[in-house]
């Protein structure tokens, strides 16, 4: 606790901007990426949050897809198809896909957050 694992993570994925220094991921200085290249960069990445971070005015199944479908452009109907798998890779059935996060237990939120983490199959994975 306060040894700066949160902030380290912010860093890496360009959420926060450090005042010094340098980040290099597979070699590569992500510091000062121009918008393109660091979504490139980010492309390959997923994040679980501490706290969640689900979106409470979407299904969970959106949850799931809402790198898919915001950030590759993947078709709602796909993206439904591939949230659907993910959730079921974490212990939840299909069932769960047209509900609210608030609907779900807290253990079940955190499960649909690790969802929409892989869901885009990432090749590095962030904990919070």
């Amino acid at each position: 606790s306060g040894t700066g694992k949160s902030v380290l993570i912010k860093s890496i994925l360009g959420i926060i901007h450090p005042d010094k220094g340098s980040i290099r991921i597979d070699g590569r200085e992500t510091m000062g990426l121009g918008a393109r290249d660091r979504e490139e960069v980010m492309a390959g990445m997923g994040m679980l949050f501490q706290g969640g971070a689900l979106f409470d005015s979407l299904p969970v199944w959106q949850n799931v897809a809402f790198g898919l479908i915001q950030g590759k452009g993947v078709a709602r109907r796909k993206a439904r198809e591939i949230a659907i798998e993910k959730l079921s890779l974490v212990g939840l059935g299909a069932d769960v896909a047209e509900l609210a996060p608030a609907e779900l237990s807290g253990g079940m939120q955190k499960r649909v957050g690790l969802a929409r983490a892989i869901a885009t199959d990432p090749d590095i994975l962030f904990f919070d």
